[in-house]
C-alpha cells in the first residue's frame, strides 16, 4: 500500500496482511482521524483493526525483483 499526499508525493509504503485475511473485504484501509491507516483484517469468528507501519521504502518479496520507483506525475526520475 502507497499512502500518498494530496500533493502526490508518497509519505510511506505498507504491507497489507491480505494473506492472513479469512474472506476479502472491499475498501479495507481507512486513515483515522489520527493520521494513522488501518486496515479490517476478517477472521472465521472476529474482525480485526490492524494498524500499519509506515516505512520510506520496502524490499520486494519476490527475490531479486527491482522496487519500483514512485515519482510525481510529469517529473524526471
Amino acid at each position: 500500500m502507497h499512502y500518498v499526499s494530496a500533493d502526490g508525493l508518497q509519505l510511506g509504503v505498507a504491507r497489507v496482511p491480505i494473506a492472513e485475511a479469512y474472506y476479502y473485504v472491499m475498501r479495507n484501509l481507512a486513515v483515522g482521524p489520527d493520521g494513522y491507516v488501518y486496515s479490517l483484517l476478517p477472521g472465521p469468528d472476529a474482525v480485526y483493526i490492524v494498524c500499519l507501519k509506515l516505512f520510506k521504502s520496502i524490499a520486494p518479496l519476490v527475490p531479486n525483483a527491482v522496487a519500483p520507483l514512485v515519482t510525481r506525475s510529469g517529473a524526471q526520475p
